[in-house]
Parts: structure tokens; sequence; C-alpha cells
């Protein structure tokens, strides 16, 4: 069933929204492979840049409401903070990200509590749940012990790029879908 022919600004809308789409998609496709090929490393590369865009959002706002806030200057200070000692960031991330893992995957296989820090760990079967806890247990420690070995951050940003490139190459299914749809 064709959809009706959309006109004015509906259309361009719908346009522009399966564009946006599809540059995602492709971005978290590359960023996907490079978390893949890069391990580790990649994760200092991704918080400078996430500090480059909080650095680059904190002058904007300075500009655009001419206000010296103290949100203005915190967005410039943890910028540039984040572009500075990205690699020391990075150990910190995987050591918080490995604890919370670990936290998660003993509350899921022992059922004590159905969420942690607003996720679900129920997920439905006490089997699965002790075989995704076990995993979060594994995989939480690898990232915790991170600091220490090179191949516990490797394992982690593989497993993040892996779900960057499924969830881009999503995007970009669904953008052809949605540019189908609205031609």
């Amino acid at each position: 069933m064709a959809l009706p022919k959309m006109d004015g600004e509906i259309d361009k809308f719908a346009q522009s929204s399966w564009i946006m789409m599809l540059l995602i998609g492709i971005l978290m496709v590359i960023l996907g492979v490079f978390a893949i090929v890069a391990g580790k490393d990649s994760l200092s590369f991704f918080i400078f840049v996430y500090g480059l865009f909080i650095l680059i959002f904190g002058i904007v706002q300075l500009v655009e409401t001419k206000n010296v806030s103290a949100m203005n200057i915190i967005l410039i200070v943890v910028g540039l903070i984040f572009m500075i000692i990205p690699w020391l960031l990075a150990d910190f991330l995987l050591i918080l990200v490995g604890v919370i893992m670990l936290i998660s995957g003993i509350l899921m296989m022992t059922g004590s509590s159905k969420t942690f820090l607003g996720f679900s760990l129920d997920k439905g079967s006490r089997i699965v749940n002790i075989v995704l806890g076990l995993l979060l247990v594994i995989v939480g420690a690898l990232a915790a012990l991170s600091f220490w070995n090179s191949w516990g951050g490797d394992i982690i940003m593989i497993v993040v790029g892996v779900i960057l490139l499924i969830t881009g190459i999503g995007y970009i299914i669904n953008a052809i879908r949605m540019n189908k749809k609205s031609a």
C-alpha cells in the first residue's frame, strides 16, 4: 500500500529525516568499524571528539546567550579536559563501566534486584538471567581490570563497535525504507 503524496513542509521534513537517519547510520558504521579495529585506543579518540562537541556547544551557548553562566563555563572546561587528557578519562571510564557491569551481573545472577541504575535486570527466565549475569560479570571484570591490561579495554571496545555497527546498519535500512515510503 502506497502512502499518499505529501506536500509542503511535511514533505521537506520527511525528505530531511531519512537523509539524517542515513547519515547517522553511515557514521555509526564507520565508528563501529573503527572501534573494532582500534580497540581500546579508539576510546580515547571518542572521548576527545566528545570533548570537542562539548567545547563547541559551550562556546556557541556563550555567544548566542551573551551570558557568562556557570553552565557555559562548565561546558567549556569539561570539553577542554576531555580533549587534553582523553587517555586518563578512558581508563577511568572503563573501570567505572566494569564495576557497574560487575554489580549488574551479580544482581542479575542472584535475582536479588529487578533493576539497577534504572535498567531492568529481569530478562524473564532464571537460566537467561544467570547466563547474561555471568557474561556481565566476565566482561565487567575485564573492563574493570583494563587499567592493568590492554586486552580488557580492547574487548569492551570491540563489543561497543559491534553494537555501533549493528545499530548503524539498522539506521541505514530504516532510512532506505523511509525514503521509499515518502517517494
